[in-house]
């Protein structure tokens, strides 16, 4: 049900829009009709301000409701292209491994680690030169 709400939000907006704008001709064309009946001009022109207008302040009408809908699907949007790119980094980083040891599995040992960047040895956080490569590694 509330899927794609932005787009149903708008497609409600161009709805009542084309409904506003129908009923606003329909009710001009009836007065331009009665006037051409009774010769009276004034109505005939009313009956034109009624179309011409009703069509104009429906149109306007729906601009905010179609700027929710549009905000909703862009906000949707930010969150699906948000949450793809934390799913990637948490794919990354629960699975970085080097010489076989998996990195990340114990957050301390991540945390108290250095990796050297000639060979990318797990050192020690105190080691000054890597344990395979002898590399310094400050």
């Amino acid at each position: 049900m509330f899927d794609n709400i932005g787009t149903k939000i708008k497609n409600l907006a161009k709805t009542v829009c084309a409904v506003g704008m129908f009923f606003s001709i329909l009710g001009g064309g009836a007065l331009c009709f009665s006037a051409l009946d009774r010769d009276n001009v004034a109505l005939f022109v009313l009956g034109i301000l009624l179309a011409v207008a009703g069509c104009i302040l429906s149109w306007v009408s729906v601009f905010y409701l179609y700027g929710f809908g549009e905000m909703v699907d862009k906000t949707c949007s930010i969150e699906s292209l948000l949450r793809q790119e934390f799913a990637k980094k948490d794919d990354f980083s629960s699975n970085v491994i080097y010489e076989g040891v998996n990195v990340n599995a114990d957050k301390e040992k991540t945390i108290n680690t250095i990796i050297c960047p000639n060979c990318g040895t797990v050192n020690e956080n105190e080691d000054y030169y890597c344990k395979k490569c002898k590399t310094k590694l400050r």
